[in-house]
């Protein structure tokens, strides 16, 4: 009677199962470590990631605020500008009635400035100011082919004015400014001012 045997043989089931020889120790940590420099990568790019978009925002942020506070410095400005003129308005309003409350006769002192004007003297301005203080001011210009000739018209004409009580009795000082001396062909030319303070 034949035998067959379908066990596998018991050699070769021996051999298969042998275990495989062991990684290196050294090996292994060079994989963990590799692992874990690759684990770091991905966290270190996700946080500068992060980290560049909060920068961006809070550059966007400053820009508006810089924006804001550039408005508001303008807005400052543009109010400080408006108090400025209200308060010369006021100062101004101020001083004209204080001038009609005195009863200045303005008529009567325009017809005395003209009256004494020289044939040299010819005025270009007679206007009111209230700084740096409240005072008459009477621009004016002079000619003549001598330049002695020309000032002493010009001072001529001050000290009528300062001589007519009509005129100067309103004026605690009326002094005479600078004298702009002027070349046009063979004519000199020169320009005054006439400053008269008020007593108010």
């Amino acid at each position: 009677m034949a035998i067959i045997n379908l066990l596998p043989d018991a050699k070769a089931h021996h051999k298969k199962l042998k275990k495989e020889p062991e990684e290196d120790s050294s090996v292994k940590r060079l994989k963990i470590f590799a692992f874990i420099l690759t684990f770091l990568s991905i966290l270190t790019s996700g946080g500068w990631y992060s980290l560049s978009a909060q920068i961006n925002a809070r550059k966007n942020e400053m820009s508006l605020l810089n924006k804001k506070s550039s408005a508001l410095k303008t807005g400052y400005n543009e109010i400080e500008k408006i108090k400025k003129i209200k308060k010369e308005t006021e100062e101004k309003l101020s001083f004209y009635e204080k001038i009609l409350e005195n009863n200045i006769l303005w008529s009567k002192k325009l017809s005395i400035i003209g009256k004494n004007i020289s044939p040299q003297v010819w005025l270009t301005s007679i206007h009111t100011e209230t700084a740096p203080k409240k005072m008459l001011v009477i621009r004016g210009s002079a000619t003549s082919l001598n330049e002695s000739e020309i000032i002493d018209s010009i001072s001529q004409f001050v000290e009528r004015l300062k001589n007519e009580t009509v005129f100067s009795s309103d004026f605690s000082v009326i002094k005479l400014g600078p004298l702009v001396s002027v070349k046009k062909g063979s004519l000199e030319i020169m320009d005054f001012s006439l400053f008269c303070e008020f007593k108010l």
